[in-house]
């Protein structure tokens, strides 16, 4: 899986969690869009746990490109954002699912098993 978050320190902090998991191997950290897409395309991971609000390209951005892509990630979008009024645009633009910062880590690290076994569309 991947993280990308434009806080460094809550980013270190998530995979440093999902790492202590025996099931979820954290393939990368990115720092913000422009590399997470990067990431995302050379690692091909299984998940992206993807922020929204980042600076340069955000994560709206962010997910219409790995969609346009064909990049087969499951993205879980992970924000502050007011989610439920942006969850129209994150569906058409093939976001898994969406969770609150601030939920519990064991509802975070459930989302992340679930979209890890769920198979990417073909």
């Amino acid at each position: 899986m991947l993280v990308v978050d434009d806080h460094v320190e809550l980013a270190t902090a998530l995979s440093l969690l999902l790492g202590s998991c025996s099931d979820i191997v954290v393939c990368g950290v990115a720092d913000g869009g422009r590399e997470g897409l990067r990431l995302a395309d050379s690692l091909r991971p299984d998940v992206i746990l993807l922020d929204l609000s980042m600076p340069e390209v955000d994560g709206f951005e962010v997910l219409r490109l790995l969609h346009e892509q064909h990049i087969p990630s499951r993205v879980l979008v992970h924000s502050t954002y007011l989610l439920g009024s942006v969850e129209d645009e994150l569906r058409a633009n093939g976001a898994w699912g969406w969770l609150e910062k601030g939920c519990p880590a064991d509802d975070l690290v459930a989302a992340i098993r679930a979209a890890g076994r769920e198979r990417p569309a073909s």
